[in-house]
């Protein structure tokens, strides 16, 4: 009962409400006596509680001790390990990732789409592939934006390109925009934007709209506007 606080506290109660009911039924030298027995009883638990918690006040700090420097070496090791896995990932590619798959896609999809475009496309024409994203797809709109601009060799931009006024911009660019899916926003005569929109289809929610913003003057063939919803997210994103 000693082990615990609420036994420690529970034990002298029990002694003092005993040596008040001996003193109570046998008067002040009953009492006594009782004390004395009981402090001959107590004196061999008392000391060996002593011994007990000696050995303890030694023994737990060492065991502490030896938990934290096993704790440290595993510690030690698994850094070594996730410090090597992170050094071999910055000088090679694992075809395997993910996030590998997401970039040889949208690279791929966006050289076939440059192919059937770029023909069609004058020198020194300017940014074609125009992007507006939701906050929250930022940076996704982004990694996408690279390597579209990668794969099809078309320059990125947006709606301003078009000729959307400033301050009509961000109302423009959040115009329609579904959650979680990529808009792909195109005039109709626009060249091979059905197999571009399939392609992206496996890798992001995808869908195609003809509802380019209105403008002054007639919006080249060539011109397509990616617009990223909020939440979206890859196909292969488990997370």
């Amino acid at each position: 009962m000693g082990q615990t606080a609420s036994g420690v506290v529970f034990s002298i109660l029990s002694v003092v409400l005993g040596l008040a009911f001996a003193y109570a039924r046998k008067g002040s030298e009953g009492a006594r006596f009782d004390l004395q027995a009981v402090a001959t009883a107590l004196t061999p638990v008392i000391a060996l509680g002593l011994v007990v918690l000696s050995w303890h006040l030694i023994a737990l700090p060492y065991r502490s001790y030896q938990q934290q420097r096993e704790t440290a070496t595993q510690n030690a090791a698994r850094v070594k390990e996730l410090e090597k896995t992170l050094e071999d990932r910055r000088h090679s590619v694992d075809v395997n990732e993910p996030g590998v798959h997401n970039l040889m896609g949208v690279i791929a999809a966006f050289q076939k789409y440059g192919r059937a475009v770029n023909p069609l496309r004058p020198p020194g024409s300017p940014p074609a592939v125009l992007v507006s994203a939701a906050a929250e797809s930022a940076d996704l709109a982004w990694q996408v934006t690279q390597w579209a601009v990668f794969g099809s060799g078309i320059g990125n931009g947006n709606l301003q390109n078009l000729g959307v006024r400033p301050e009509n911009f961000e109302a423009e660019s959040q115009r329609g925009m579904i959650p979680k899916t990529l808009l792909v926003h195109a005039v109709t005569e626009t060249p091979a934007i059905l197999n571009l929109v399939s392609d992206l289809e496996m890798l992001l929610p995808t869908k195609l709209v003809f509802a380019m913003p209105a403008t002054e003057t007639p919006i080249p063939q060539t011109v397509i506007w990616l617009q990223f919803g909020p939440g979206i997210r890859w196909r292969n994103d488990t997370r």
